[in-house]
């Protein structure tokens, strides 16, 4: 009797076969079939990456959701300038994962993203709001392991990558430290505002940020004393922006509840 040859032994090998069938499979109406292609191009790893890396390009919010969930749980280097560019997708979802990708990949995705700032930064603000989300969690996964603060953490690796007024930004992003000049308003203080508004990926007031930040961290006297000096601080810096503006800060909140709205 003949044996008959394990057909999947050659896929096994050179990948390209699973490869073009799963990656079609990420677009099925059926989510069981996606999941599963999508676990199993997961596993495969490195190879998959190139047919991936194409389907961020898709017509279909469901497709580019998959391929950078996909990316994101690789997190091979390969895919960073893809995932930076993804930043900027049409659908929230898709743009949170190319971030948790991008942070997953540590280090190496710092080089495409800062280069992407200094190129578009000014025109995209879904850009900078990825690049706040990858910059700022990045510093702070290492830190949750160190100890350290991950303000100057962050600090300290821009600066030795060359970009020292970022990483001075950077630095002020939890508690601004510079002299503060009542008739303008600085880069530290609008990162530092922005960091303040936004919890997890919503835009919320002053007083649910700060009453989360309490739950989470005011643990110690000495922690409440400063996030009692951190919320007069930055209530003084809400005031001065809105009142330069003319506008009202729940604006930003309608804003972000208006956009939802459009893209449901």
């Amino acid at each position: 009797m003949s044996e008959t040859a394990d057909p999947t032994e050659g896929a096994v090998r050179t990948h390209k076969p699973d490869i073009d069938s799963l990656v079609a499979a990420l677009a099925s109406p059926d989510r069981v079939t996606r999941e599963s292609a999508r676990e199993t191009l997961v596993a495969i790893g490195h190879p998959a990456v190139g047919p991936l890396i194409s389907l961020l390009d898709d017509r279909h919010d469901h497709v580019r959701w998959e391929a950078a969930k996909s990316l994101s749980d690789i997190a091979d280097p390969a895919a960073a300038p893809a995932l930076v560019q993804a930043l900027e997708d049409p659908e929230p979802g898709v743009r949170w994962l190319a971030a948790e990708g991008l942070i997953r990949m540590r280090r190496a995705c710092l080089q495409p993203l800062l280069h992407a700032l200094t190129e578009r930064a000014a025109d995209s603000v879904w850009l900078r709001d990825g690049a706040h989300h990858v910059l700022h969690d990045l510093a702070k996964t290492e830190c949750l392991h160190t100890k350290k603060d991950h303000a100057q953490q962050g600090f300290r690796l821009l600066k030795s990558m060359g970009y020292e007024r970022v990483a001075d930004v950077v630095a002020q992003h939890i508690e601004v430290f510079s002299e503060e000049n009542p008739a303008s308003v600085t880069e530290e203080e609008v990162v530092n505002y922005a960091d303040k508004r936004v919890q997890h990926d919503r835009i919320v007031s002053l007083e649910q940020r700060f009453r989360d930040l309490k739950d989470r961290y005011g643990h110690v006297k000495s922690a409440l004393e400063q996030m009692a000096r951190m919320e007069k601080a930055t209530y003084a810096i809400e005031e001065k922006i809105f009142h330069i503006l003319g506008s009202d800060p729940d604006d930003l909140q309608r804003l972000q509840d208006d956009k939802r709205d459009e893209i449901r």
